[in-house]
């Protein structure tokens, strides 16, 4: 009988492998099976080949003044101490899917889960999440004195590859590792970092553009009329199938229509996005990651000037920025460098020309309210 798929809010619904980073020992397992595989250091169970698709799970917990810890040089063998080593380690991880559980949070009042993998119990509420070292040997009475500290009628959850069966004196739910819920805000580097729309308007970059907009209307109005004339031949003779390459040919053409004059408004928002963040840049392309077809989205790549950066302390503010500045950009994520700073973003064109359509919109809006009507001009 075939597996039931797990939901992709669950961590083994989304990542195959679940490699979770203790005090001392490290505990890896596949969506696969429950059986783990045990190690001192998370490098001796690491799959280049497979890491894209496995969660490495870790907590860093904060600094005296309430910093968070950054990942890389917490995963790093010298620590933050040893610039090198962190970027090392950040090559080394690439987009692996990194989870900081010191991120989660239960929102419910009442509910602790708890999670022991490695040689933690790592448990959170609605105030924050905590660890504690744990044995094989020792695990279920260190779960039961955590208890102690809520309610008792409090709804409490457990995950863990180990032996559950341990648990039945407690009377407690528990679950697999893989079925343990996949809070997003642990995720720290989600390939689309947030869903968001920008706020901010193009302003004299849009105005600069409504004649190259109002020249493309026309454009199209004539595309249109030529497709009308199209399919009016296409009812009366036989072979059709000429006019629908035809056809096609034009729907093409209206597309690089499209890309050419929403080029200007895009290169403009994301210099202004870049501007505003305050990120040192080296390079800024803008190109169709489909060459040979044409443009439904653009990539935006931005190349950061070297050693200027080192660490995702300062990447990922600016990355934030960058795209909660853009109207363009709908999502950027880092890709692996080898150290060097660099961040793509998704534009989807047709997302931003419906933008683009409603600021204008809003502009006209605005220039009817301030103009004088006929009356009043008479009235004066």
């Amino acid at each position: 009988m075939a597996k039931e798929k797990r939901s992709n809010n669950l961590v083994g619904g989304r990542f195959k492998n679940i490699c979770v980073v203790g005090l001392n020992r490290v505990e890896y397992l596949t969506s696969d099976s429950e059986e783990s595989i045990f190690s001192d250091a998370w490098q001796d169970v690491f799959d280049d080949h497979s890491k894209k698709k496995t969660a490495l799970m870790f907590f860093a917990p904060s600094e005296i003044d309430d910093q968070i810890v950054d990942p890389y040089a917490y995963l790093s063998e010298g620590g933050e101490e040893d610039e090198d080593m962190v970027a090392a380690t950040q090559q080394t991880l690439g987009d692996t899917p990194l989870l900081d559980l010191i991120r989660m949070k239960e929102n419910k009042p009442n509910s602790v889960h708890f999670m022991v993998a490695a040689d933690i119990i790592f448990h959170w509420d609605n105030d924050g999440g905590y660890i504690q070292p744990t044995t094989a040997q020792t695990w279920v009475r260190d779960i039961q004195q955590l208890l102690k500290g809520y309610p008792r009628m409090a709804a409490a959850k457990v995950y863990t590859n180990w032996d559950r069966e341990k648990l039945a004196e407690l009377e407690i739910e528990s679950y697999a590792m893989q079925d343990m819920p996949l809070d997003t805000n642990a995720w720290i580097n989600m390939p689309s970092m947030q869903d968001k729309y920008g706020n901010a308007v193009l302003g004299l970059s849009i105005l600069a553009a409504i004649g190259a907009f109002g020249l493309l209307h026309m454009q199209q109005g004539q595309i249109t009329a030529l497709n009308s004339q199209i399919r009016s031949v296409e009812s009366s003779m036989p072979n059709v199938a000429a006019m629908s390459g035809i056809s096609s040919l034009l729907a093409d053409q209206e597309s690089q229509m499209r890309y050419n004059a929403l080029m200007p408004l895009i290169v403009k928002d994301i210099a202004s996005s870049i501007e505003t963040s305050g990120m040192k840049i080296e390079k800024l392309e803008i190109a169709n990651p489909e060459p040979r077809q044409p443009p439904k989205q653009l990539m935006a790549n931005i190349t950061a000037e070297r050693k200027v950066y080192r660490g995702w302390l300062q990447e990922e503010p600016i990355a934030k920025s960058i795209l909660t500045h853009s109207v363009s950009m709908v999502g950027v994520r880092k890709p692996p460098t080898g150290g060097r700073f660099q961040l793509e973003g998704l534009i989807p064109l047709n997302l931003f020309q419906q933008k683009v359509e409603e600021i204008q919109k809003k502009l006209e809006e605005s220039k009817q309210v301030d103009e004088p009507t006929a009356t009043e001009e008479t009235a004066s």
